[in-house]
């Protein structure tokens, strides 16, 4: 197993703790004659100002049939519609942002054949949107990285669910294939 991780202490902590080969670089600086069967690339597309090519150079690393990998922040889910900028996930560092139809046009465009596209909920943020819309609340959302636990997600159940059955979750999954 090959991973590749810019950052040299996060590539280390990999290596020693999983056993796997880290390649230190961005897949913009990936210059390998190695191809792979698949590539995973989770919450990593959003952070990168021109993700068609990171696509690109994902096509150009991959085996023929290999299989890509892309999990990204919807954002059409209910968390942005019920928190608007509040939402968490409405962060300085995310570049860009997809909804289905955008997520499946990049990949289209890139040279992929999507062969799934699905959604997941992620209730994990919610606690901290819901604290960015009262002022003066900092302290608490500081603290609460700290302690984040179970009990802090129930309340927001009903509000992952109805975004789940009605096809707004805060994740896209895309599996595509390099033909």
């Amino acid at each position: 197993m090959v991973g590749l991780e810019p950052s040299v202490a996060r590539g280390e902590y990999a290596r020693e703790k999983y056993g796997i080969k880290i390649i230190p670089a961005y897949i913009e600086e990936l210059h390998s004659q190695d191809r792979y069967d698949v590539i995973i690339m989770r919450h990593v597309l959003e952070h990168f100002s021109d993700p068609s090519h990171v696509l690109e150079k994902a096509l150009e690393n991959l085996k023929k049939n290999g299989l890509l990998v892309v999990i990204v922040p919807n954002i059409d889910c209910i968390g942005r519609y019920l928190f608007e900028s509040k939402w968490t996930w409405v962060l300085p560092s995310h570049c860009n942002f997809f909804n289905p139809r955008s997520l499946r046009h990049i990949a289209l465009r890139a040279g992929f054949d999507p062969v799934r596209l699905y959604q997941t909920p992620s209730p994990l943020w919610y606690p901290e949107s819901f604290l960015r819309l009262f002022p003066g609340a900092e302290r608490l959302r500081a603290g609460l990285y700290n302690k984040l636990t179970l009990l802090s997600l129930i309340p927001f159940t009903p509000i992952v669910m109805i975004g789940y059955l009605a096809g707004v979750s805060e994740n896209l999954t895309l599996i595509a294939r390099k033909t």
